[in-house]
């Protein structure tokens, strides 16, 4: 698949990755502006602002206008804040494609902000972060940033605390002018894209003036730091996240690290499943991958497990690395991480909400985008010796950082097992 780029003379990017062989069609908006960026006394303010603009536009003047838009044509659409980033979209049926395009462009270009939606949001904003709160697997998520990554604006929460969220509207508004220029801006069209819409987009998405960007930039370097977390949670086992010092996406080390953690543990025939779920009983679903941003990244593993396991879990995990490590990866096992890769990058093309997602992410945290045909291709030229170069570097357990979350009684044993590791 191939995709084009468009520079609008405002400094906004269009890129259009058309596929005629699908019925639907994603318009996306992406914006460079993400929880990192957010100074103290705004944390929260991207995802809060996220939410705001579906309250109303010029076009469609309230929320229920704006998802009535989408709703009566079948089609759907949302928006999503991550530590870089905030993307806007909506995905339409083939002949409905030039309305996901007004919907998107006036949300981004026209969207109210009103104080009393601001207001009315608070509350639904601060339910949404108790809710949060209260799912371990993303506090147990949360934790491991916020520690690992202390001192950074990677360790701010997306959502903010509930305390945080009481800014002023005035304040909201002033964080949305300073971050949301042009000179961070990509839309991106996926799908049965035909040249009537790539034209409006272009008028469209063009028409939006230009300003310089005056935001928070987060200047602090950003790396994993080893130890060790417990934060009491609602739940009577104990969820943890451990993580290992990698780098970031656009490093050509990237693409060894990402077939090993697959070895290690990205589908139920990798090592950590076939070990702890299938030989020792120890959990009931783990998983490993590598998540990167623009200045660093890591390699994961993610597990919940019985109290009385952690132990037991947690030397069969350091069993399995310090293998890789000293014994490094089979032939068969590189194999099947490259045909992995290959599949699923593949069926990934026929779905446009996909496409639209890994252009932005990838112009986010790597500055590029990079067709999938030949991401692929060096994929499956990487050798079996720098995967084991990678494993060598980069799985030493002694840097890991492991963050558990899980009943407020369990708090000593769980911190004495991992200091004992």
């Amino acid at each position: 698949m191939r995709a084009r780029l468009h520079d609008l003379p405002n400094g906004l990017r269009l890129i259009v990755a058309r596929n005629m062989a699908l019925s639907s069609v994603v318009v996306m908006a992406g914006v460079n502006v993400g929880s990192r960026h957010e100074p103290e006394g705004l944390h929260g303010a991207a995802h809060f602002a996220e939410h705001i603009f579906f309250k109303g536009t010029k076009k469609w003047p309230s929320a229920a206008k704006l998802s009535k838009a989408i709703d009566e044509r079948g089609g759907d659409h949302n928006a999503s804040t991550d530590k870089e980033m905030t993307t806007f979209h909506a995905r339409v049926a083939r002949p409905d494609a030039i309305v996901a395009l007004r919907v998107v462009h006036d949300m981004l270009a026209h969207a109210l902000f009103r104080s009393s939606d601001i207001e009315k949001e608070r509350p639904v904003i601060r339910e949404e972060i108790s809710t949060y709160d209260n799912d371990p697997n993303t506090k147990v998520w949360e934790l491991s940033e916020q520690e690992a990554y202390k001192g950074t604006g990677l360790a701010h929460r997306i959502s903010g605390n509930i305390e945080d969220v009481s800014f002023t509207p005035a304040a909201l508004r002033r964080f949305l002018r300073l971050h949301y220029v042009t000179s961070r801006m990509v839309v991106v069209l996926a799908g049965a894209v035909d040249d009537s819409i790539i034209e409006n987009a272009k008028v469209f998405f063009g028409s939006i003036a230009r300003r310089p960007f005056r935001g928070t930039e987060d200047a602090t370097p950003a790396a994993c730091t080893p130890g060790h977390a417990f934060r009491a949670g609602q739940t009577d086992r104990l969820d943890v996240v451990l993580r290992f010092p990698g780098v970031p996406l656009v490093r050509a080390e990237s693409e060894p690290l990402e077939l090993l953690g697959l070895i290690l543990g990205g589908y139920t025939s990798a090592r950590l499943f076939q070990s702890l779920r299938e030989d020792k009983s120890l959990c009931y679903n783990i998983h490993a991958s590598i998540f990167g941003y623009s200045d660093t990244g890591s390699v994961i593993v993610n597990t919940a497990v019985e109290r009385k396991n952690l132990g037991a879990a947690m030397k069969a995990i350091f069993k399995e690395v310090r293998s890789l490590r000293t014994r490094g990866v089979t032939d068969q096992e590189l194999a099947t991480s490259k045909t992995y890769v290959r599949g699923t990058q593949l069926i990934e093309l026929d779905r446009p909400m996909s496409v639209a997602n890994t252009i932005v992410h990838q112009l986010f945290t790597e500055g590029r985008y990079e067709a999938p045909e030949r991401r692929i291709e060096r994929l499956m030229a990487v050798t079996r010796e720098r995967v084991n170069e990678a494993a060598r570097t980069y799985l030493d357990p002694s840097a890991a950082h492991v963050a558990v979350v899980g009943p407020a009684a369990a708090v000593n044993p769980v911190l004495r097992t991992l200091r004992a590791l």
